[in-house]
């Protein structure tokens, strides 16, 4: 079935002429249909159902600041509002806003604002704010600009939040050059810069390998900007970007010097977080030593270790293969009164598997019951591939069906493992009856490695021709799926 959405956006201005009553009932009832199902402790609304003004009150008073509401229920609500007489305030619907932005429903926060402005019910500036936000986030950071010019039109002046977010949305879609250059705008117009400005920036800078300009803004954060005169000192946030970004690019001795030397000599005090990305830094680099002994001092320092710091030493020795270290590890935590979490089993199973301890992996699900971690379908793609990767692909086919059966819902990465254990064993039929079933009439979207299992099968039994056709088709698939990610192009604009 090919499913066509119409987007929101196709006039060439958010503001349309207002209209004496909008109906939304389409648009709500096609999100409620896409929307997961709401919990025991969840209330299910109606859109039959009569609506008490207090019951709204309620939802944007405590339900929205403490984000304790579904998709659904803010659907309904924004339904209501909307075709309420006299029209609710803006700042009502702002509060709506505020509250699915953060739960990241950022597409829905754009559909509905777009909705709002056919009413003719102007927005206030941390509307607009909320729609710039959202927009970054989708990667729609040019259309943000197209709302920051509605900002100016509308008289409002912009403040160091408005550039965080626009450096941001730059940041997330790599413009690093672009964002250095608002940046040093933002300063010339005699906005001030702010922490949470810094921090994003050096987080771009770090995340496209551009350590050395970072640090010039941490000096420069350190030190003052001698052309503004502008002073903000570098946080914890600060230094942990920095020191993760030193940490990946393999420039750990780098990172150590940072942590000690300046993080700590400053008066800066680092948290857990920190210890762990230099703990992971340290892994990465094989100094598992060194590892250990910031593991040791974090509790010296008055710490306690977390899941995460405990994951990141089991994670190294399991991928070394040593894996009684891990389990000792393992053990630790939980005397320790600390609860292993599904990357603790994940990183276990993995372990097991690699040293083909399939008997203590079967064990280990068992214990990850006992201690209310329950599998989900990124366990059970491990357990799969283990198990075809250890000679038990029955076992692992029968796993499969198994959860189909209880309608679990299993990942292709799982699908995937278990064709190419079934291709590997000389059972292709039964490997190319699954991709049929799962990937091409079911629901499971084949990625290039499973295409490329599929193919390499194919060509081993002398099927040539077909692997052809398959390789053409999942050329018109890749090419679709990329014409899909991009979207409808979304414009924005303000009268």
């Amino acid at each position: 079935m090919v499913l066509r959405f119409r987007s929101p956006f196709r006039s060439s201005s958010i503001c349309q002429s207002p209209s004496s009553k909008v109906n939304v009932l389409f648009l709500l009832a096609h999100l409620h249909n896409f929307t997961s199902s709401s919990s025991k402790n969840e209330v299910s609304y109606s859109f039959k159902k009569p609506l008490e003004r207090s019951s709204l009150a309620k939802f944007l008073e405590e339900n929205c600041p403490s984000g304790s509401f579904t998709l659904n229920e803010a659907l309904y609500f924004f339904y209501y509002m909307i075709n309420s007489k006299p029209l609710y305030p803006i700042s009502s619907f702002t509060t709506l806003f505020s509250a699915l932005a953060k739960k990241k429903h950022y597409y829905e926060v754009i559909s509905l604002y777009k909705l709002l402005n056919s009413t003719g019910l102007s927005p206030d500036f941390i509307s607009l704010h909320i729609l710039m936000n959202c927009l970054c986030n989708i990667e729609r950071v040019l259309d943000s600009f197209t709302v920051l010019g509605g900002i100016l039109k509308k008289g409002f002046s912009p403040n160091a939040m408005t550039f965080n977010y626009l450096i941001k949305g730059l940041c997330i879609e790599r413009k690093i050059m672009e964002s250095m250059e608002l940046f040093k705008k933002m300063i010339d117009v005699g906005c001030r810069a702010n922490v949470v400005t810094y921090n994003t920036l050096i987080g771009g800078l770090c995340k496209t390998e551009k350590i050395s300009v970072a640090i010039k803004l941490l000096e420069e954060m350190v030190n003052g900007n001698k052309e503004s005169g502008v002073i903000c000192r570098p946080n914890v946030v600060t230094y942990s970007i920095i020191i993760d970004g030193l940490c990946k690019a393999g420039l750990v001795e780098k990172a150590r010097q940072l942590f000690l030397e300046h993080m700590i000599q400053r008066g800066v005090v680092p948290n857990i977080y920190t210890y762990n990305i230099l703990m992971n830094g340290y892994c990465l680099a094989d100094r598992i030593g060194d590892a250990n002994e910031l593991f040791d001092s974090i509790t010296r320092k008055g710490y306690r270790p977390d899941v995460v710091c405990y994951n990141t030493l089991i994670n190294w020795y399991c991928k070394n293969k040593e894996v009684n270290e891990a389990l000792s590890l393992y053990r630790e935590m939980i005397s320790e009164g600390i609860k292993p979490d599904v990357i603790t089993y994940s990183t276990l199973l993995t372990g097991f598997f690699l040293i083909a301890k399939v008997k203590n992996a079967r064990n280990l699900v068992g214990e990850m019951r006992l201690n209310d971690v329950f599998p989900n379908s990124w366990i059970y793609s491990i357990f799969i591939d283990g198990l075809c990767k250890n000679g038990c692909v029955l076992e692992a086919l029968e796993m499969f069906n198994t959860l189909v059966i209880n309608k679990f819902a299993v990942g292709i990465e799982g699908l995937s493992s278990l064709i190419d254990g079934l291709c590997k064993t000389g059972r292709f039929e039964t490997a190319w009856d699954l991709f049929q079933k799962f990937c091409l009439n079911g629901n499971l979207v084949p990625n290039v490695v499973t295409y490329t299992i599929l193919i390499n099968g194919l060509c081993k039994n002398g099927q040539l021709e077909m692997a052809n056709e398959l390789l053409s088709y999942m050329e018109e698939k890749v090419i679709l799926s990329k014409l899909l990610k991009l979207g409808p192009r979304l414009i924005v604009l303000e009268r």
